[in-house]
């Protein structure tokens, strides 16, 4: 007893996936460059103001080729007002 089986319609399954893929990266990519511009707006927003040095160090940075996002602050005293002054901050 012999079976034969053909399969029909892969090269549009491939075709598809591949697709599916550059869609769910573009739309990955969009996801994070909203959140990161939303996670340094508030940081922003949120920033105790005396001379506006803190606000005005806040920056963000999006990578989309490798899907990495990057909120920053380079006000010197930015981690002491993220973290306090006690055993968590160390400033390379």
């Amino acid at each position: 007893m012999s079976s034969e089986f053909r399969v029909i319609g892969t090269s549009q399954v491939i075709a598809n996936l591949a697709t599916l893929e550059r869609e769910l990266l573009r739309g990955a990519s969009v996801a994070l460059q909203e959140t990161v511009l939303e996670v340094a707006a508030g940081a922003k927003r949120d920033a105790p103001v005396d001379l506006g040095e803190l606000r005005q160090s806040i920056n963000s940075e999006v990578n989309t080729s490798k899907l990495e996002g990057k909120v920053s602050v380079n006000a010197k005293h930015g981690p002491y007002i993220e973290f306090g002054t006690g055993g968590m901050v160390e400033i390379p």
